[in-house]
């Protein structure tokens, strides 16, 4: 398992948690890997942290990194929307572009969009803005979701 994030706090409390797993502190924006070399890729509350221009950059090499048959979770926005909200003791950067754009992201992160299979779920907690939501994309040959 490899785990990546930008904050040592994080890595250090994931550390703790999964003793085996290799961790990266990074700027996902900039992290890179070999294609087809992970089985899943998975995004709790990750994503909607970063700038909506580097999170549609990230749609494509996440493709990319996929072995074959395989997944892509994200948790990302519902509903557009970018603000800074004081959040667990500290200040935190939010931005969110609306299900059908990361809708089209996903089916263009495919060279043939038109064999997108996106199921789209609603997260029931409610939140201060738009609810990220999650679900499960199915393209041939790579599984992605948003």
């Amino acid at each position: 398992m490899l785990g990546v994030d930008f904050s040592a706090v994080q890595l250090h409390r994931a550390q703790r948690l999964v003793p085996a797993a290799r961790l990266v502190q990074a700027d996902i924006a900039r992290f890179a890997l070999q294609p087809a070399t992970v089985a899943a890729v998975v995004s709790f509350y990750a994503l909607i942290h970063v700038p909506v221009a580097d999170q549609r950059a990230l749609f494509p090499p996440i493709r990319d990194w996929l072995r074959p048959g395989r997944y892509f979770l994200a948790i990302v926005g519902a509903g557009q929307w970018t603000g800074i909200e004081h959040y667990l003791g500290a200040d935190m950067f939010w931005d969110h572009a609306d299900t059908a754009t990361y809708l089209d992201w996903l089916t263009a992160a495919h060279p043939n969009p038109g064999l997108a299979s996106l199921h789209p779920r609603r997260r029931l907690r409610a939140q201060p803005h738009p609810r990220p939501r999650r679900g499960i994309a199915r393209i041939p040959g790579r599984r992605l979701s948003a």
